[in-house]
């Protein structure tokens, strides 16, 4: 009696391997951890052979991925018990898995696909939140808790942590900004004691590009905006350089958006001075008198607001 048992269990076996052989062939699903990235293609039904699960069983794993543990069926929990050895995954990864493809409402026939894909991703962060050379304690203790959150399978808390980090170092890389902006602006300070103006300039313009536009630090960054304009100046009147007047010119027009009179009302007169200086010196230089008429406007400009017999003075006219 033991025998026909046997052969009808052999026979079975060598059934459902020619089965599983063929699904996979016919899904064309192929799944890549080498790299840490995933590719699967065709049909999902090779993903469902290779987690060990009907799709029907997923799609109630997906279902009940929120209720407690100790509230699902023997099955069920066998079932996860089976995804964590297929997946390599720890039961509240696998857990967090189902959580994610029920909050992404995801078809019940990509839902293998995509939980073998989600596995993929856990595995790849394994060393994702690891402390770098050079983290301070804090970013160190952050990162260390975004590790566990993603041990645990809480992603959300995961990426908060992280967000933490990240902002402290974007604090660390603005006080270095800060300080190298600094750095460069001495420079430019003793270039221009130097009388090398053009060098001077330079230095200024690294100083402003050590800050992102808008940034917490615009008025810093104006500021030395406003030194390589006034540099670029004193190139162009003291040593004949034309090329230095263009643009000095074309500095002063931009810090005249960059720092409008409402917000900076003194610091956009003495751009309008400074634009002024430079298109008089130009213009006496260049026939016609499209510049100097320029300049006057934006002497006139510059002068709105002050006291009307500085504006006049200013201009070469008698105040009276």
């Amino acid at each position: 009696m033991r025998r026909p048992t046997m052969k009808r269990h052999l026979s079975f076996a060598a059934a459902l391997g020619i089965f599983l052989f063929a699904s996979i062939t016919a899904a064309h699903a192929q799944v890549r951890a080498d790299t840490g990235s995933i590719a699967i293609g065709g049909s999902v039904t090779g993903s469902t052979v290779i987690i060990g699960i009907p799709q029907e069983k997923v799609d109630e794993l997906v279902r009940d991925a929120k209720r407690p543990l100790e509230e699902l069926t023997t099955q069920q929990r066998d079932n996860i018990v089976l995804l964590k050895e297929k997946l390599d995954l720890n039961e509240r990864q696998v857990r967090a898995a189902l959580g994610i493809l029920d909050e992404n409402d995801i078809s019940p026939e990509r839902l293998a696909a995509k939980l073998v894909e989600i596995a993929e991703r856990f595995k790849a962060l394994r060393e994702t939140a690891s402390a770098l050379p050079g983290d301070d304690p804090k970013i160190v203790t952050l990162k260390g808790e975004a590790q566990k959150a993603i041990d645990a399978g809480e992603l959300a808390k995961a990426d908060a942590l992280l967000a933490d980090a990240e902002a402290e170092q974007r604090l660390a890389l603005d006080r270095l900004a800060v300080n190298a902006a600094e750095t460069a602006a001495r420079r430019g300070e003793i270039s221009l004691a130097r009388l090398r103006y053009g060098e001077a300039a330079k230095h200024f313009a690294n100083s402003a590009g050590m800050f992102s536009p808008n940034s917490a630090y615009e008025d810093k960054r104006i500021s030395y905006l406003q030194k390589e304009a006034s540099a670029l100046l004193q190139q162009g009147d003291e040593f004949g350089d034309n090329d230095a007047l263009i643009s000095a010119i074309e500095r002063y027009k931009r810090l005249i958006d960059l720092a409008p009179r409402q917000r900076m009302p003194l610091g956009w007169a003495r751009t309008q001075d400074g634009l002024g200086t430079a298109l008089t010196i130009f213009g006496r230089r260049q026939s016609g008198t499209a510049k100097l008429e320029e300049a006057v406007a934006s002497f006139r400009r510059g002068t709105e607001g002050k006291d009307p017999r500085a504006g006049a003075t200013r201009l070469g006219d008698d105040p009276d």
